[in-house]
Formats: structure tokens, C-alpha cells, sequence
């Protein structure tokens, strides 16, 4: 996501915006090494200021005793239709 600035000492310049953790949440965990799958579904509440065209989910898998972290993913917010 980028703004081009359109007034000001900064006119005419590009900033890139950085991402921003607006809520972490542990959905789950896997019970053993040898088990590969790990399937979920888990609603998230969002804000009502927050733009949710701008919104992405991020996951990743951690080893809870090292710390490590061995997989990751993104993806944009998908709203649900059903309420």
C-alpha cells in the first residue's frame, strides 16, 4: 500500500506504509510432528474504522518450544455473507 502526498513539504512524494498487528490470537495446535494437516475455520471480529479493503490475514506455524517458525501464509480479508 502506497500514498502519494499531494500537499506539504512532502508534496509529490511516494510513502509506502507498513503493515500493522491489530490483533494476535493462537487459533490451534497440532498434536504431533507426524501429523502434516491442520484444518481450520475461525471468525475474527474486525473494527469498525478499520478499512477492511486493506485487511490481511496472516498465519504461521511455530514450534512452541524454540520459537522457530516453519511455515507462513497471507491472505486479504474475505467478509462473511451469512450472518
Amino acid at each position: 500500500m502506497h500514498t502519494v502526498v499531494k500537499a506539504g513539504e512532502n508534496n509529490g512524494k511516494e510513502w509506502q506504509h507498513a503493515p500493522v498487528l491489530r490483533s494476535l490470537q493462537r487459533i490451534g495446535s497440532i498434536p504431533s510432528k507426524q501429523q502434516m494437516q491442520f484444518d481450520i475455520s475461525r471468525q475474527v471480529g474486525l473494527g469498525s474504522t478499520w478499512k477492511k479493503g486493506n485487511l490481511r490475514i496472516a498465519a504461521f506455524v511455530q514450534d512452541r518450544k524454540t520459537g522457530k517458525i516453519s511455515g507462513a501464509a497471507a491472505t486479504k480479508v474475505v467478509e462473511s455473507t451469512s450472518r
